[in-house]
């Protein structure tokens, strides 16, 4: 019998991208009140995770980078003592050094981010975005 050991939490936090990627066209900036609805769901879930003992978080959507609270979503959920967290981002908004110190600050042990190809063209063509592959890289 194989037995499934649930080890990470994943929560969603869908602001917006500022790419258009083939496979999802990108996503439109949400309003307040949306970006409400999902703190609270985020939150809730993070409970949830901590009852049951999950100590890794991994945070994805649209790009959460682009919530403008990311940085204190991070440090709430070390302080909330889950060990690990890790953020799915498209890496656009890491180009940003000052952003970029804000969030290693914060604890994120990890970012994921995918890299279409081996250069600009391949990769800025899935993107539809020029110059994405140079902010990434």
């Amino acid at each position: 019998m194989i037995t499934y050991e649930k080890n990470v939490g994943g929560v969603l936090i869908n602001p917006f991208c500022s790419l258009f990627c083939l496979f999802c066209g990108g996503k439109k900036k949400v309003t307040s009140d949306e970006i409400k609805k999902q703190e609270i769901k985020v939150y809730k879930n993070l409970q949830d995770f901590k009852r049951e003992g999950i100590k890794r978080i991994e945070i994805s959507g649209s790009d959460p980078s682009e919530y403008e609270e990311i940085a204190e979503l991070i440090c709430y959920i070390k302080e909330e003592g889950f060990n690990y967290v890790q953020l799915s981002t498209n890496g656009v908004k890491l180009s940003d050094p000052s952003f970029l110190n804000k969030l290693v600050s914060s604890g994120v042990d990890e970012l994921r981010i995918p890299i279409y190809g081996s250069n600009a063209k391949v990769h800025d063509s899935v993107t539809r975005t020029p110059g994405s592959f140079n902010k990434v890289v």
